[in-house]
């Protein structure tokens, strides 16, 4: 019984391993004319919809809607900056569309409007709290666990074969 429960969890293992992976080695990836680009929610503003610490994946689109879910690009004091919220609003410019944005947890919309060509793209795809575990295995000792889990395993399965 312990040799099954440890086969299944050294399979469920190789497999977040493989997508951790993945996410690490490809960014940015583009499938046909489709951009994705994996992102990890650093903040509660989109809560509960999107959890602190989940994985999103982002992906451009020619046209986005009200109650999309957008990650857009936006100037800061301290510099460029990632935000994910949903559009409330879309104004149809003569120059450019522009969006009203609110995260789901604000209780007011953002001051400035986003223009269409700070959009990277929309939420597809979410992955709850799998970003805290990304962002562990990018320092030193989350490469440490990631190394050790996987060779603890294999010990104890080699000696659970010899009795």
């Amino acid at each position: 019984m312990l040799s099954v429960i440890i086969k299944i969890c050294s399979y469920m293992l190789l497999g977040v391993m493989i997508l951790v992976s993945i996410m690490l080695l490809v960014p940015l990836t583009s499938v046909g004319q489709q951009l994705y680009q994996p992102v990890i929610i650093k903040s509660g503003s989109m809560e509960p919809a999107l959890p602190m610490g989940s994985l999103v994946v982002i992906q451009s689109s020619d046209e986005y809607l009200v109650g999309d879910v957008i990650a857009f690009k936006f100037q800061t004091a301290t510099g460029e900056q990632l935000v994910i919220h949903r559009i409330h609003k879309v104004s149809p410019n003569l120059e450019e569309k522009s969006y009203v944005t609110k995260g789901d947890a604000n209780q007011n919309y953002e001051p400035e409007v986003v223009l269409n060509s700070a959009v990277l793209g929309k939420v597809t795809v979410l992955i709850p709290h799998v970003g805290w575990w990304l962002v562990q295995l990018k320092n030193g000792y989350g490469i440490l666990v990631a190394i050790f889990i996987p060779a603890a395993i294999f010990l104890v399965e080699s000696f659970a074969r010899r009795k």
